[in-house]
C-alpha cells in the first residue's frame, strides 16, 4: 500500500515539474553551468596589465603624456611604446567575465623619434583580439540562458600611417 502511494506521489510530482518547465527552453537554468563557472574563476591577467591598472589614476583623464627621455627607461611596455596606452575595465554585469581590462590609446598621434615629440605624422590605433564570453538572458521565472559570443577587445596600441587619398 505504501509503495503504491509513493509511486502515485512520484508520478504527481513528475507531472507538476514537467508542467512547470514545459514552457521553458531546455537550456534554461537557475545557476551558472560548471564549465562557465570554471572559466569565470580561472581568468587571470598578465602582471603588466594588473600593474597598469594599479597606476590607472595617473592617467585618469586619459591625456597623452608629454614625451621625455625618461619614458624610454620605464619598465612598462605601454609607456615605452611610440603609441602609449593605459587600461580601463570593460564591465558588463550580464556577461561572464563581468570585467575585462581593455587598452585605451592615450594619444591621437605617435612619438616621432627624429623630432623627439608627439606628432600627427602617424595615427595611434588599438590592436584588438577576439575573446569568447557568455551573456545571460532571462528565459523564465528565475531562469537564465547563457549564450556564447565573441567580442573584440583592445589589448595594446600601435602606430599606422594615415590613409592616402
Amino acid at each position: 500500500m505504501c509503495s503504491k502511494a509513493l509511486l502515485a506521489l512520484t508520478a504527481f510530482l513528475a507531472t507538476v515539474n514537467a508542467n512547470e518547465y514545459a514552457e521553458l527552453p531546455s537550456d534554461c537554468r537557475d545557476e551558472i553551468p560548471l564549465h562557465m563557472l570554471k572559466k569565470r574563476i580561472s581568468i587571470t591577467y598578465p602582471s603588466s596589465v594588473l600593474k597598469e591598472l594599479g597606476r590607472h589614476d595617473q592617467y585618469k583623464d586619459h591625456r597623452c603624456p608629454a614625451w621625455s627621455p625618461e619614458l624610454l627607461a620605464s619598465s612598462h611596455i605601454e609607456d615605452r611604446s611610440i603609441s602609449p596606452w593605459t587600461y580601463r575595465f570593460n564591465k558588463d554585469p550580464k556577461r561572464i567575465p563581468e570585467s575585462i581590462p581593455e587598452a585605451v590609446c592615450l594619444c591621437r598621434g605617435c612619438i616621432n623619434f627624429s623630432k623627439m615629440k608627439h606628432t600627427l605624422d602617424c595615427t595611434s590605433v588599438p590592436v584588438t583580439t577576439t575573446m569568447q564570453v557568455y551573456y545571460r538572458t532571462s528565459c523564465g521565472k528565475h531562469k537564465f540562458r547563457y549564450e556564447t559570443k565573441w567580442i573584440e577587445i583592445a589589448v595594446a596600441c600601435t602606430c599606422i600611417t594615415p590613409k592616402l587619398g
